[in-house]
């Protein structure tokens, strides 16, 4: 019996490489399926905290003022005389009072949060990537959360005297 006799016997058949290879492929897809969802629930508990501080910095501006901060056509709050607080800047009043150093903003760029708010209620509006989250509601008012085009807010929040 010579070397290559021997030899034949130890190496791989191409139909055990190929099984090794698609075994190889399903453990991937799988992971990386998990990797993505846990990131769109992560981006929309990011969403709700950000929303639930919003939250708490109107109750603080509420306790000065007796009103909400207005909101304007597009779903920006009016936080000064005449002048509107961007989405990512400091929400702040005339008298230099800052209620929150940096309103909370979307981390992707086709999206964004929309405010509601006549003076004595307010709402603030979200949109969750999940569409199997437990909090997803059908807003009571008209908005879009997307900056181009349109995309309806699917979760938020409201003062206490209403819902939203």
């Amino acid at each position: 019996m010579n070397k290559l006799d021997k030899l034949d016997k130890f190496g791989f058949t191409l139909i055990e490489l190929m099984v090794v290879i698609v075994i190889l492929g399903v453990l991937s897809m799988i992971g990386i399926t998990a990797f993505t969802s846990s990131q769109v629930r992560s981006r929309d508990a990011k969403r709700k905290a950000d929303l639930a501080n919003f939250q708490k910095s109107l109750e603080f501006y509420y306790n000065d003022y007796n009103s909400f901060p207005l909101g304007d056509a597009e779903g920006k709050i009016q936080c000064k005389a005449a002048a509107i607080c961007e989405w990512g800047l400091e929400f702040s009043d005339d008298n230099g009072t800052i209620y929150m150093i940096r309103l909370p903003k979307e981390t992707t760029g086709s999206r964004r949060y929309y405010y509601v708010s006549d003076g004595i209620d307010y709402r603030v509006y979200a949109w969750l990537e999940n569409t199997e989250d437990q909090d997803i509601i059908t807003p009571s008012v008209a908005t879009n959360c997307a900056t181009s085009g349109t995309l309806e807010c699917n979760y938020g929040i409201a003062s206490v005297n209403i819902t939203p």
